[in-house]
């Protein structure tokens, strides 16, 4: 989330719910767990390709801002209002 803040793409493996923030081919790049090799030709692909890095970059600093404090606050305010309607 801190890259993808600050607008840079990102290289991860497929673990955790790093799947549910990074979007493959949209805001970076995921590979298997444990492929060394998926990483460093993930990397070189985005070095190389500056325009390819600053598309995932800028996609995923539009994407992030759904996790800001502000829009956690909305929704979380936003539950508790349902929640009072119902009882």
């Amino acid at each position: 989330m801190e890259a993808m803040a600050c607008g840079k793409p990102v290289v991860a493996t497929r673990v955790g719910g790093i799947p549910e923030l990074v979007e493959d081919g949209t805001e970076g790049i995921l590979v298997e767990a444990g492929d060394v090799e998926g990483i460093a030709d993930s990397i070189t692909k985005l070095l190389q390709d500056p325009a390819l890095g600053a598309r995932m970059g800028r996609a995923g600093k539009g994407r992030v801002k759904e996790f800001s404090w502000d829009s956690t606050a909305k929704v979380v305010l936003h539950e508790y209002e349902r929640a009072l309607q119902r009882a």
